[in-house]
């Protein structure tokens, strides 16, 4: 189970990039990021911020679902 939300981020870009079939370089410039932020957020070094989080989502909208679906239920741990 996913506890962080930069973690499911992280973990559904991976998995985006492999079904993509895309190079770290083609895959950034396609996210719109550096090769270089990509590869310290792919080994977990960096956090991606809320910029890169929405470019994201504007790139692959399907992301948005992921994220709403784990905002709820860290909302009903907290109840």
């Amino acid at each position: 189970m996913v506890t962080d939300l930069t973690d499911l981020i992280t973990q559904k870009l991976k998995a985006k990039q492999r079904e993509l079939g895309l190079a770290d370089k083609a895959f950034a410039e396609k996210i719109g990021i550096s090769r270089p932020l990509w590869a310290l957020i792919k080994s977990g070094k960096r956090e991606p911020k809320l910029k890169i989080v929405k470019g994201v989502v504007r790139v692959f909208p399907e992301f948005t679902v992921d994220i709403m679906a784990w905002l709820r239920e860290q909302d009903r741990g907290r109840n």
